[in-house]
């Protein structure tokens, strides 16, 4: 019983004796890891309001009020009420999209983060046959003031194939 106390208490001295900031790193690694399971959430939550709502209409719930849409042979669209002008313009019911992010990164700050992924469209050809076409695509997110996440820039381009972690 001596030595358990003795143990204890040199470890209590040693803990007590920690430069302070010591372990701020392995702190902020731990802080990313949630950061990341957030984003991997919100994307997630983003690719099921596709699902439920249209691509396009659903773009509007999880867009910042400074987002950026890189469209494929397009302009890029600038700010939400560019997305919202595109989004009434643009029915979204020929087609359905899902997507599932691959992985995500954030940064140390806490407040940006980014969201990398495959994605699934299946439509018709113009002839009315049933396809399916696969792309990947980055999602770069922004903590709001209310603490939600909001994208600041999204944009991905179609693959030959199924893109895989």
């Amino acid at each position: 019983m001596k030595y358990l106390t003795l143990i204890l208490l040199s470890l209590f001295f040693i803990s007590c004796n920690q430069k302070p900031g010591e372990n701020k790193n392995y702190l902020a690694e731990i802080h990313k890891d949630s950061l990341q399971k957030i984003l991997i959430n919100v994307d997630k939550s983003w690719s099921d309001s596709a699902q439920r709502k249209g691509y396009y209409k659903s773009r509007l719930d999880f867009a910042a009020d400074n987002a950026i849409d890189l469209l494929d042979k397009e302009m890029p669209l600038i700010g939400k009420i560019a997305i919202s002008e595109f989004v009434a313009s643009h029915p979204d019911s020929s087609f359905t999209i899902q997507w599932k992010a691959l992985k995500a990164v954030a940064s140390a700050s806490g407040d940006l983060g980014c969201t990398f992924g495959s994605w699934t469209l299946k439509t018709k050809t113009k002839s009315g046959a049933d396809t399916t076409l696969y792309g990947d695509y980055m999602t770069v997110w922004q903590k709001q003031m209310d603490n939600s996440w909001k994208y600041i820039l999204d944009g991905g381009n179609e693959t030959p194939g199924e893109v895989k972690e």
